[in-house]
């Protein structure tokens, strides 16, 4: 099959398939075959613009449909992500609250999605730029979540440096990291060194901080909670408090102390996001640092309903599942869910109701992941996985009809 001049691979009884079919439908004859079997679980439910009581109740109804049917597919430790608009939070948080019940709810994310720009900023109301990812587990306790971090800037509490720090512990000699870096730089003081180089002096510390993680610290109070033999080792790092006092651990990162404090480093910190150090935080639910704009060239699929980036749900995947996971997305739209999916080496079902969206955006979308021929989203940042293989079946008089269905356990 050849679809905008692209050969489609010839179906392998993947793991990996695209349904044509109404989702609500397809959702209940997967049910047995998927049941347990999914890990993620993505809804992104079609905008409804229409204020009509009939279009809205219909609305409503798929989507209890397809939460419902759905629910029973979800493994134990898997997790649900669905998003919404301001105008459909309540009715989607209640609906998942009756399915998934209130005590699954994990959290509800903020999403910035748009920046107010020329006439749409002169609203008489204040201008939306947000909208919402409701996070449930399906069974909290047995949930996990694999943390997830963000880029941070240079923290300035990291105020001091041991300027030696490949001798041994005990010959560790410690100074005030901004004076250090004063003189480092020829100045002799910190304020002569700012008052010159103004910004670009902070840069310098953020500079040297991240090149030599392990040599810059920030002196911090030693938790209450912390074991005894760390609790022993402060007290007497107190009363000889220019040394340094190196605690060993074979489980947990080294402990050094040093006159009653903790050193912590900015190593720490430092963590690789897509292939690059950089200082990290952890995240938060409101998310502001994937940018919406311009993800229409992405997989050079074009989706006017509400096209996600590939970095929203790279952080989705990665929150919850791992690599040979099965993901499932019953609102296929431009096929971004299923794209990350194999770029991240997850197996992944998406079920779009349009003939023509599958035909023409779809699958020659997938075909140049598999293929190696996306230069797009995730491969401009890291290296994805290729290879692989998708299977179409389409829902025709009650039944799945295609190549044939295999959807074993990871």
């Amino acid at each position: 099959m050849t679809s905008q001049g692209i050969d489609t691979p010839q179906p392998s009884r993947s793991n990996n398939l695209v349904v044509h079919g109404n989702n609500d439908d397809v959702v209940r004859l997967l049910g047995e075959r998927l049941q347990a079997k999914v890990q993620c679980l993505v809804i992104d439910p079609s905008y409804n613009t229409s204020r009509g009581k009939r279009s809205v109740d219909s609305w409503k109804a798929n989507l209890r449909a397809v939460l419902s049917a759905t629910a029973g597919m979800v493994k134990p430790s898997g997790a649900v992500f669905i998003h919404a608009d301001d105008r459909k939070l309540a009715q989607v948080k209640t609906l998942a609250e009756e399915i998934f019940g209130a005590e699954n709810f994990l959290n509800m994310v903020i999403l910035k999605t748009s920046d107010p720009s020329g006439l749409r900023s002169s609203n008489a109301l204040p201008f939306n730029q947000t909208e919402y990812l409701l996070i449930f587990a399906k069974d909290r306790k047995q949930f996990t979540y694999f943390p997830q971090y963000v880029r941070a800037e240079y923290d300035p509490c990291y105020r001091n440096v041991v300027i030696n720090p490949s001798d041994p512990v005990s010959a560790w000699k410690v100074e005030s990291f901004p004076r250090y870096m004063a003189n480092r730089l020829g100045y002799r003081s910190v304020r002569a060194a700012r008052a010159e180089l103004g910004v670009m002096f902070e840069k310098k510390l953020a500079d040297y901080a991240l090149e030599n993680p392990d040599a810059v610290f920030q002196s911090t109070r030693v938790n209450d909670r912390a074991g005894a033999e760390i609790q022993k080792l402060a007290k007497k790092s107190q009363k000889r408090p220019k040394e340094v006092f190196h605690l060993a651990r074979d489980q947990a990162r080294d402990v050094f102390l040093r006159g009653g404090r903790q050193m912590t480093f900015y190593s720490n910190k430092v963590r690789s996001l897509n292939g690059e150090d950089t200082p990290t935080k952890m995240l938060t639910n409101l998310w502001t640092d994937i940018p919406f704009h311009g993800v229409g060239y992405e997989g050079e699929a074009r989706f006017s309903g509400g096209k996600k980036p590939e970095r929203l749900l790279q952080r989705v995947l990665a929150m919850c599942s791992a690599p040979g996971d099965m993901v499932l997305d019953p609102y296929g739209g431009s096929g971004t869910t299923a794209a990350v999916a194999e770029k991240l080496d997850r197996r992944w079902v998406i079920i779009e109701q349009d003939r023509k969206l599958i035909e023409q955006v779809i699958v020659p979308r997938l075909t140049r992941v598999i293929n190696g021929q996306d230069s797009t989203g995730l491969d401009r940042l890291i290296e994805t996985k290729q290879g692989g293989s998708f299977e179409r079946l389409c829902l025709k008089a009650g039944e799945l009809e295609g190549q044939g269905l295999v959807l074993a356990d990871a």
